[in-house]
Order: structure tokens, then C-alpha cells, then sequence
């Protein structure tokens, strides 16, 4: 891990480069160096971590954890490890070629779980990182029953579930062509095949090594797979189910690539940085010295970025290729690359291809500060805080946009207000103060009475403190919410400290037109300390003591653009341990001390929140379904209990599958289809849905040899495929 600002290598633990001291990003970006593959968290740790919080799963992340990230809703990051002193904005928001191909926002999020030292662990190896970058990754030969995955796999991505809930997200879902209905496998360094209702297996192709990464990517008609072996990008036909001949070699030195939906098309970038376009049998240079792009479906258009300068330019069918701007931190892009949000000379631009940028009249840095007498003032005076305003040249780096719809969208601007201390102070020594005067030494009552003139010293010094505080400011870094409706900004709320919106990335049917944020409130603080108790010697309350104190009021508020609704108050925010929109952006869940919430924020009238489950520690909400699992891991879809012992979930196509039994590295697969539960099959360490009725699994799994047997489940009963499976690859169908 580096510093995406000045390249300086860090430990995983850092949120600030102890060189420049910019604030870094919470997304990992990995070597592409080939490493070998380390099993994913283990069973063991699995259930410990059941008990961690759930924060970690919201969809939209706080604004503080926000400037550690820096992407776009619907974009992600397409580069590798020479690329990391491009601005964090660029690493995480770049929409990858293999992103663009219906990945989800589940796979760039390292399979949002619920356990916080996921995001670190070599589960990434096997969970939804797997075409974040493409470099191969050999896999481990410390396959062992202790720390085997606790695993499941939807649609032909293997993911690991963790405590609580992964998104799973649909790979096989575009174009027209046919959904491919197998399962691509590795045994013994041989890349295999079974089809669903094939009892024989297919091997592809030997590969060089093991990898637990292939970057596997199909067709739309399930015709052609393309896969990385050792950075070399293959092409086999696997609609024939004759593997008699080589894969057709496409490229070598290979960093990234896309295909187009009947893959006789590829854009590839390679190690060296340079970027082409290939019919599979030629390449075409487009350029070099290329840090990331991102292209359209049928990669006719082309988006990239320049590794030297960050400079934006636009590639079109074989025409040459034109500059857009110097010097890039691009925030936000459409799947389709019709509307990209972009920041260039300290200013924010609005980009439709085909037309001229447009520079947005954007107000996003704040010169005035807001008195404490204002209606509502805010709090977030922290190291985060201090570290990113000291640390940055300007805003821009990690300004984010919320709800991103063509030309409206959210945003935060940071701002500062002041709160004097006096406000909060219970003056009961003003009048006393009033009528103390500095001691004369020569006043004749202290004549032979040191003591009492020392007394007096002393108080008097005393009343100078109290009077400093009674001028005394504090000054708090807190930010605006304002919307963009398309012309101008509205101003939402003047003190916002967290935001939350919804991640439309593959959610086809997802509506990402609200925001949830906490606003701050001083106004109703009140006194926190009586005057009389604060005194100027070394006993004394501290200033840093009586700030300390002021804590104010959270304001839980939704917004569509005009205005915001309050939905819940309290005086503690880390009462809150996680907030997250439906799909459809009609519900608002969170966890307030422990109790499941919701609020129905379909219309401008916000419904009261209504508590559904206690003693909850996580949940998700999936296609617009709750499923959340309590203290004592009880499994619930929305408020009808499914199972007891219940350690995780995944959501996948209307049903619920779970494991319970949990024996070190293995547990028994559970599937609930909203009126039953049924059990798939014990001794489970891997699972790939195809269909309800059509699920593999990796069972049996032996230590000594690294393999465990490849079953089939029918819908009600199971059959071996093939022994010795080390691996289920992940794959994505255009």
C-alpha cells in the first residue's frame, strides 16, 4: 500500500502519510506483482468477528471515512501500483474495462462484509476484488482445514461471507446472449470446465501456475473466455466443448483488458503502459505512458488518462485521439461515458461526449465562518479534520459527489464556525469577578500579612482566567451540504458532519436521488460546567476540558434536493452504528442502540421510524429486502426470523442462503426461499449458484493435498463432479 500522493510506502494501519501527511484512501491497491494467494479469514475468526459492528456494510459511507476514499457513486479505479501518485480520486473512481462489464459495486468494495479487518485480509484474493486489477495471483498451498474460507459463490463469483452480509452481485446479466450455466475450475494447474447438466469436465488449458486470479471474463453468448496466465490474455472457444487445441494468445505483459459483448474485440493495457485496441488477431497503439481508462460496452469510445500529467483525453473508433484537459481528478463517470464529472484548475466540470466541457459554478470552499448564534452550528474538530485541511493545496482532491443524476448531484463544502465558551459556561462568579480589583502590595491591610496578599494574588489571577474565557472562541471544522440542481447550488444545511447515499454501480433498478446525513446542533447544548469550578491553577478544569463537554446535538436528516427532513435526534452518534438506503431510495434503516430501524422517506413527509428487531449487530439491505442477523445470530429476512445460528448470509435471486453448523474450516449450506429452510449439503467450504436448482459446491476439502471434491446440487440431491478441485474461479459474462 502507498501513498497516492507522494508514492511513499505505507502500512496497512495508516490513515496519513508520515511524509507529505495526506489523508489516504480506505481502498487497497495492490501490487501486481504475482504473489501467492493466502486463504481468506477463517472460520474461527469468523464467528469471533460476529461480534464486531456493522458500520462497515452501509452502502454509503460517512463523509469522514469519505475523504479517506475518493471515488464516484458509479466509477472505479483502473490502475496498478506505478500509478500511485495519481490523486486518490483517480485510483478509486477510473470505471475499469472489466468493471464495465456489469461488475458490481460489491466486488470493488472487497465484498462489503461486515467484518472490519476484511478489507485487509487475503479474503480479497477470493472475494469481489478479483478484476479490481488483473494481475495473476498464485494460489496458496496453505489450504488447511483451520483456515479454509468460509465461502459462497453467486453466479460464478466466489465470494467469502463473512460475518454478517455480502452483496452478491448478478455477473451473468448482459446483453442478449445466452447466461453461461458451469462452473470454470482449477485442478491440479489445469483450467477446467463443467457444464450444468454435463457429468463430464473439460480441461481448457494448462496453466504456467496455480493463480486464485485469472481475470476470467465471457461473452455475452457464453461463446468465448478470456482469462490472464501470468499476464498473458488468452482467448478459447468454449461453445464447442472440444479443448483439442491451444488458446488463442492475444497479448502478452497484459495489466488490464476488455472485450466487447461477442468478445472479437479487446482493449488491453499493458504493464509497460500502453494502451490498444485489438480484433484479437492485430493490436493498434493508442497511446503510452497511460495510467487508467475506461471505455464504453462495445469499446467504441475510449477515456483515458495520462500517467506523467493526468491529463484526460478521448479515443473514437480508430480517429485520432484529443485532448480534454490538463492536470484530471475526475469524481464521477457513467457506465455509459456519456456524463463525466471532472475537476481541472481548481475548478469542477460537467462533460456530455460529443460537446464542450462546461465549468460548473460551484461555491467549494467556504471563506466565511458561522457564529455560534446561528440556528443550528456543527462539531467535528479531530485529527482527520485538522490533518486534511493542513495537508491539501485545496479542496478538490477529495471532494465527492452524492446521488449523482446526469446534472444534479450532492456535495459537501468544507467550512469552519465559531462557538464562544462563555456560551456554555454557568457564569456564577460574573458578579464576583466584577468586584475583585488587582491586589496592591502596599495596601496597608497586607502589611506583615503575606498570605494574605498571596491569597489575593492568587484569586485575582484566577478572576483573569475566567475573564479570558469569557472572550474565548473556539473554532470547529464542520462542512455544507448543498445540492446542484443543474444551474446553481442550494444550500441544504449549513453543519453536516457524515453523508450517506446509495451506490448505483450495477444496480440497474437502483434510484440514487437522496441523501441521509447528520447535521450538528450547538443551540440546545446548554451549560456544561459552572464558572465557580474553573479556577487558573494547576488543579484546575482546562480549557481543552470545558470544550471537551460542548457535545452536540445529531440530527439524523434525509434530503431529495429541496430541503432536509429530520427523521432522529440523539446526543451520541456512535449510537448509530450503521446507516443504509433501499434501492429504491423509499427506506431508511439504521442501528440506534442495538434496535433495527426503518423510516418510510418516500415522500417529502417522512414517516416516524418504526423499531423492528432488537439486540440486532448487522445488517444489509438487498433488492430492497432487510436481512439482518442479531447478538445471538439469529438470522431475519426483513422481520420474519429464518434460522438460529446463523453466522452469515447471502441474498441471491429471491433466496436467502446461509451456513450454520460451522466446524473449523467447513459448515452446512442453508437455502430459505421466504416460507422454509432447506438444507444443500454439509461439509461445505465453497459454493457457486447458478440456479436455485443448480448450486456447486467445493466440499470434502483435505489439507494435505490442497483439494476438496466438486459437487452439484440439483434441488435435491447432489453428485460428485470431479476430486481434487483446488479452486473456483470467479467469472463475468458481457
Amino acid at each position: 500500500m502507498f501513498c497516492e500522493k507522494c508514492g511513499n510506502q505505507l502500512k496497512a494501519t495508516d490513515k496519513f502519510c508520515p511524509k507529505c501527511g495526506a489523508v489516504q484512501s480506505s481502498k487497497v491497491v495492490q501490487d501486481v506483482t504475482p504473489k501467492k494467494a493466502e486463504m481468506p479469514v477463517t472460520c474461527q475468526n469468523f464467528v469471533q468477528n460476529q461480534q464486531q459492528s456493522s458500520a462497515q456494510n452501509a452502502q454509503a459511507q460517512s463523509f469522514v471515512q469519505n475523504q479517506q476514499q475518493s471515488s464516484a457513486q458509479n466509477a472505479q479505479a483502473q490502475s496498478f501500483v506505478q500509478n500511485q501518485q495519481q490523486s486518490s480520486a483517480q485510483n478509486v473512481q477510473a470505471q475499469s474495462f472489466v468493471q464495465n462489464q456489469k461488475q458490481s459495486s460489491a466486488q470493488n468494495a472487497q465484498a462489503q462484509s461486515f467484518v472490519p479487518n476484511q478489507q485487509q485480509s487475503p479474503a480479497q484474493n477470493f472475494a469481489g476484488n478479483f478484476n479490481s486489477q488483473v494481475s495473476p495471483k498464485k494460489t496458496s498451498k496453505i489450504f488447511t482445514k483451520k483456515n479454509m474460507l468460509i465461502g459462497g459463490v453467486a453466479l460464478g463469483l466466489v465470494v467469502v461471507i463473512a460475518a454478517g452480509a455480502i452483496t452478491i452481485p448478478k455477473i451473468f446479466t448482459g446483453g442478449s446472449g445466452s447466461k453461461f450455466e458451469g462452473v470454470i475450475y482449477l485442478k491440479d494447474h489445469d483450467l477446467s470446465i463443467n457444464y450444468k447438466n454435463k457429468k463430464e469436465s473439460f480441461q481448457i488449458e494448462k496453466l504456467d501456475e496455480d493463480y486464485s486470479d485469472i481475470s476470467a471474463t465471457l461473452s455475452s453468448d457464453s461463446k468465448y473466455l478470456f482469462y490472464l496466465d501470468n499476464y498473458t490474455l488468452y482467448r478459447t472457444d468454449i461453445s464447442k466443448k472440444k479443448f483439442d487445441t491451444p488458446s488463442e494468445k492475444i497479448s502478452t505483459s497484459v495489466s488490464n483488458y476488455s472485450i466487447n459483448p461477442n468478445g472479437t474485440q479487446a482493449v488491453i493495457l499493458t504493464t509497460d503502459r500502453k494502451l490498444y485496441t485489438s480484433d484479437i488477431k492485430e493490436k493498434n497503439k493508442i497511446d503510452s505512458q497511460v495510467s487508467y481508462f475506461y471505455t464504453t460496452e462495445n469499446l467504441d469510445k475510449i477515456y483515458y488518462v495520462s500517467n506523467d500529467n493526468n491529463d484526460l483525453y478521448y479515443y473514437e473508433n480508430g480517429k485520432e485521439t484529443t485532448k480534454i484537459a490538463n492536470d484530471v481528478n475526475i469524481k464521477y463517470i457513467s457506465k455509459d461515458l456519456s456524463t463525466i464529472y471532472y475537476v481541472s484548475d481548481d475548478n469542477l466540470y460537467f462533460l456530455k461526449t460529443g460537446s464542450e466541457p462546461q465549468k460548473l459554478d460551484l461555491k467549494l470552499k467556504d471563506e466565511s465562518s458561522t457564529s455560534s448564534s446561528s440556528s443550528s452550528t456543527s462539531s467535528y474538530s479531530s485529527y482527520y479534520e485538522s490533518s486534511y485541511s493542513s495537508s491539501l493545496n485545496d479542496t478538490f482532491s477529495y471532494f465527492k459527489l452524492y446521488a449523482v443524476n446526469d446534472k444534479t448531484f450532492f456535495y459537501l463544502c468544507p467550512t469552519e464556525i465559531t462557538l464562544n465558551i462563555i456560551d456554555y459556561i454557568d457564569d456564577d462568579m460574573a458578579e464576583t469577578d466584577k468586584a475583585l480589583t488587582k491586589p496592591n502590595y502596599n495596601d496597608s491591610k497586607y502589611k506583615n500579612n503575606y498570605s494574605a496578599y498571596y491569597k489575593d494574588c492568587e484569586e485575582y489571577d484566577n478572576k483573569t482566567y475566567r475573564d479570558d474565557l469569557r472572550e474565548k472562541t473556539i473554532t470547529i471544522s464542520t462542512n455544507k451540504l448543498f445540492y446542484f440542481n443543474g444551474t446553481s447550488s442550494v444550500e441544504i444545511s449549513g453543519n453536516v458532519e457524515s453523508v450517506y447515499s446509495i451506490d448505483t454501480t450495477d444496480k440497474p433498478n437502483a434510484v440514487s436521488d437522496k441523501v441521509a446525513y447528520f447535521e450538528t446542533d450547538y443551540s440546545s447544548v446548554g451549560k456544561v460546567v459552572k464558572m465557580s469550578d474553573v479556577t487558573a491553577n494547576v488543579f484546575s478544569m482546562s480549557e481543552g476540558e470545558i470544550t471537551e463537554k460542548i457535545l452536540p446535538k445529531y440530527n439524523l436528516k434525509y434530503s431529495s434536493g429541496n430541503q432536509g427532513v429530520e427523521i432522529a435526534s440523539s446526543d451520541n452518534i456512535s449510537e448509530y452504528d450503521a446507516i443504509q438506503l433501499s434501492e429504491d431510495s423509499k427506506t431508511l434503516c439504521y442501528l440506534y442502540d442495538d434496535a433495527l430501524y426503518k423510516t418510510d422517506i418516500s415522500s417529502d413527509k417522512v414517516g416516524e421510524p418504526v423499531k423492528t428487531l432488537d439486540d440486532i449487530k448487522s445488517f444489509t439491505i438487498q433488492d430492497n429486502k432487510i436481512i439482518s442477523l442479531d447478538k445471538d445470530d439469529t438470522l431475519y429476512l426483513d422481520d420474519v426470523k429464518v434460522a438460529d445460528d446463523a453466522y452469515n448470509f447471502n441474498y441471491i435471486d429471491g433466496t436467502l442462503y446461509y451456513a450454520q453448523d460451522v466446524v473449523s474450516s467447513s459448515y452446512t449450506l442453508m437455502k430459505f426461499n421466504g416460507k422454509e429452510s432447506v438444507k444443500i449439503s454439509d461439509d461445505v467450504s465453497l459454493y457457486n449458484v447458478i440456479d436455485d436448482n443448480n448450486i456447486y459446491l467445493l466440499s470434502d476439502y483435505n489439507s494435505n493435498n490442497y483439494s476438496g471434491d466438486l459437487l452439484r446440487y440439483n434441488g435435491k440431491d447432489t453428485e460428485t463432479i470431479d476430486t481434487d478441485v483446488t479452486y473456483l474461479y470467479s467469472v463475468q459474462q458481457k
